[in-house]
């Protein structure tokens, strides 16, 4: 004889869910930022070698890889601010345009 789910069990099964989620999130993020810093690092480790030009172009990469790492993350994270300003929107639609002034242009035009 099957057993019904039970209310607890699927609110267990979406807060694993979730957890694994900002795991994800968190791993993806630290990649993000890692990876570009040691591979640019290593490029201008590389051309400062062959240049004869010892830190400078170590630290015009990392400055390089750190806008990389910004302009990455931005677009991992955009998605979910902008599926959480729709729920804000939907919450509270009228408490979020009266904070908002920028959502009140939009919807005038």
């Amino acid at each position: 004889m099957e057993q019904m789910p039970r209310q607890g069990d699927n609110h267990k099964k979406k807060d694993q869910i979730s957890i694994f989620y900002a795991l994800s999130l968190a791993w993806q993020m630290g990649f993000l930022i890692i990876a570009p810093i040691l591979l640019f690092m290593f490029g201008g480790y590389l051309i400062d070698k062959w240049l004869k030009t010892t830190p400078l172009f170590i630290i015009i990469s990392i400055f390089a890889a750190l806008a990389v790492s910004v302009y990455e993350i931005h677009h991992l994270i955009k998605p979910m601010l902008e599926s959480s300003r729709k729920e804000l929107e939907n919450i509270a639609p009228d408490e979020y345009h009266d904070k908002n002034p920028k959502s009140q242009i939009s919807n005038n035009k």
